[in-house]
């Protein structure tokens, strides 16, 4: 399922969608280097790519609103929350740790950050993750 697309407007109706998002954020599609275009040994079948990895276009409006959303939505310690565990993928223990609250802290505060990112407007979501 992906978010729901219309007139280049991106939007995120559910909980699983915001969730999605997120861990795709820096995903296989972006660049491995900081070049653009990757320079390949004398390879030629298979077809010489751009050195734009397929989906990565295909993506950015969708990064771009999430990016909004989070810095517009949420306050520091909940973006922190959100990109530890979700771009980091650390273990809710050090997440607590390392930005100093309870591990219960954790949860409700990821759990509020994520409702706030869905569409206003949006019906109550499930929290799937």
């Amino acid at each position: 399922m992906q978010p729901h697309v219309s007139l280049s407007v991106i939007s995120f109706p559910e909980a699983a969608d915001v969730i999605r998002a997120l861990v795709r954020f820096t995903d296989w599609w972006q660049p491995q280097t900081g070049s653009i275009l990757q320079v390949g040994g004398a390879r030629r079948g298979g077809g010489f790519g751009d050195g734009i990895a397929e989906g990565l276009l295909d993506t950015i409006d969708e990064r771009s609103e999430l990016k909004r959303r989070v810095r517009e939505r949420l306050d520091d310690l909940d973006r922190q929350v959100l990109y530890l565990w979700y771009v980091r993928e650390m273990p809710v223990n050090e997440i607590a740790r390392h930005v100093r609250v309870s591990r219960r802290t954790c949860f409700r505060r990821r759990s509020a950050a994520v409702r706030a990112l869905i569409d206003e407007g949006s019906s109550e979501p499930r929290d799937d993750a």
